[in-house]
């Protein structure tokens, strides 16, 4: 092991016999030993819990924990790329101790710790910690004003779109103009500001209704309120945190306690019997006040109880339609644009920790989807044709994109019991409630039933940002182009007569329907990506809409 990285590890191993007492703040420090010793065996320890780690120490403000808290800093700051301005990575922390240096998202997620926490403790820091400290925090901002002139993105995501970078990124530069007295930096942080907050007023949150980045991009949202260099500013950035608050109240069941709803980019967190909302819905937010119709309908709920939405400047519209004990959501727009999309989910069950949750897809990969939903029932279609990652962001050749798929299935959570297959309908049973799923797909022109397989899972996607997730998923045919399922939600016992699914091809539209009204239109356009055509005027639709 490299010097550094062991005195790294023995350091933070004897910060874990500070004596830790009852109150809040020993409780945060008591859980930062206990994931440092042994959720990443200390030799990989995370940067910002290193970060917060320090911070906790200094404000427990006694002699011994000063002292160790210098030197978690010192050694954090340590890691950080110094050694060359001209190079990409300046600026630069690993994620954890000892992984590779090449995200450049790390300071921007360090800087709330530095330039807001750490920074009201240097008076706390020894002479030397506090040089190093000033001159990490000057290159956190030099990282933070390059960190978009080296990336290429998606088509209708270019910078602003990349919500909740784009929301670090204000707050980097609106925060580190007040630390060190720059009007250079708040003209910038203010245009900056505009940039972001014109996106949003118009498009929404391109990132939309994820738990993980919406959290994210609230706390940032919170730093540009409180150093906000003009009034009108720090309006704003109320306004955009109540719309957040309101727009993920509203897709949130109330008794399950997760968001369903189609959604941009989710981790399948939802796989977890526990409370699954955003973070600021789970606790209340120091210095926040909810709007009231967000504390209204979570507290008093009117079933059933629809919301629906428009979002991204390359128009989804997502919908969410609840029961008491039952949800379904899905979105639907412009096929795959983030790896982690959700194009549509269900839930059932009694209470958080009691219910049962399915998800298309289950394992993330760049599958176009579409859907049409209407109350406890959706159709799905998907397409393995080139998304717009493929046409813009991704550096093989296009002829070869396929191998950039993996397995696309319906993921469901170990509550489910299956009742029967064939392969025209499969039925899966919930507190109550069964499941069936028709699955399909296309061939020479014709819709035929669709054979599925079982799998079992362990992590969220075999190849893209991936992390642990525990689930089943029955997966489609993979060597169909068009296939995809109908999914009908009733209560159990109740009979579900097999739907009729008809294709049509005209004008080059791609049309997929059912009986009971449900209707999907697709096209390519000259550029080779596939989107939904719509019969209502798509920028019509209100950016949320709540309907009781």
């Amino acid at each position: 092991m490299n010097k550094k990285y062991f005195l790294f590890t023995l350091l933070l191993c004897f910060s874990t016999c500070i004596v830790c007492g009852q109150s809040s703040l020993d409780e945060k420090l008591h859980k930062l030993d206990k994931l440092n010793l042994l959720e990443t065996n200390m030799a990989k320890a995370s940067i910002g819990n290193a970060l917060q780690y320090a911070y906790l120490l200094f404000q427990k403000n006694t002699p011994e924990s000063i002292s160790k808290a210098d030197k978690v800093l010192s050694m954090t700051l340590s890691f950080q790329v110094s050694d060359d301005s001209e190079s990409g990575n300046y600026g630069l922390w690993p994620w954890s101790v000892g992984s590779t240096i090449k995200d450049k998202n790390v300071p921007l997620f360090q800087a709330h710790l530095m330039l807001v926490s750490l920074w009201e403790e240097q008076d706390k820091m020894s002479v030397q910690t506090r040089e190093g400290f000033l001159k990490a925090c000057e290159r956190i901002l030099i990282a933070a004003e390059r960190r978009y002139d080296e990336e290429i993105f998606e088509l209708g995501r270019e910078v602003v779109a990349y919500s909740n970078v784009f929301a670090l990124y204000v707050q980097t530069l609106t925060v580190a103009a007040e630390r060190f007295d720059s009007d250079r930096l708040r003209r910038k942080a203010n245009i900056q500001w505009r940039r972001f907050y014109n996106n949003f007023k118009f498009y929404g949150i391109s990132e939309f209704l994820s738990t993980t980045y919406y959290q994210v991009i609230f706390d940032a949202l919170m730093d540009i309120k409180a150093f906000a260099h003009e009034e009108r500013i720090a309006g704003e950035a109320k306004e955009m945190m109540d719309f957040l608050y309101l727009q993920q109240s509203a897709v949130t069941h109330p008794l399950l306690k997760l968001p369903v709803s189609g959604i941009a980019r989710d981790y399948r967190e939802l796989t977890k019997y526990d409370d699954a909302r955003v973070g600021f819905l789970q606790n209340d937010v120091e210095g926040y006040i909810p709007p009231k119709k967000a504390i209204e309908i979570n507290r008093n709920r009117k079933y059933p109880f629809e919301a629906t939405g428009r979002t991204g400047a390359l128009p989804f519209i997502y919908n969410s339609y609840q029961t008491p004990n039952a949800a379904m959501g899905s979105m639907s727009g412009w096929g795959n644009y983030y790896w982690q999309q959700i194009y549509c989910m269900a839930a059932m069950g009694k209470n958080e920790k009691e219910k049962a949750t399915l998800f298309i897809p289950g394992s993330y990969t760049p599958v176009n989807g579409f859907t049409s939903q209407r109350g406890l029932s959706a159709l799905c279609v998907f397409n393995r044709l080139p998304t717009m990652w493929h046409l813009t962001q991704w550096k093989g050749d296009l002829s070869d994109y396929r191998e950039t798929f993996t397995e696309f299935g319906i993921g469901f959570t170990d509550k489910f019991k299956q009742v029967s297959q064939t392969p025209e309908r499969i039925v899966i049973q919930a507190y109550g409630y069964d499941v069936h799923i028709f699955p399909f797909e296309m061939d020479n022109g014709k819709i035929k039933p669709s054979s599925m397989e079982f799998r079992q899972r362990d992590k969220t996607s075999p190849r893209y940002h991936t992390r642990p997730a525990h689930f089943n998923e029955y997966v489609f045919n993979e060597k169909a182009d068009w296939f995809g399922v109908v999914v009908k939600i009733v209560e159990s016992g109740e009979k579900v007569e097999k739907p009729e699914i008809s294709y049509r091809m005209e004008a080059a539209i791609h049309t997929f329907c059912t009986e009971d009204s449900l209707s999907v239109s697709i096209t390519q356009m000259e550029q080779g990506n596939s989107v939904q055509i719509r019969a209502d005027e798509v920028n019509l639709i209100p950016r949320l809409q709540i309907v009781e």
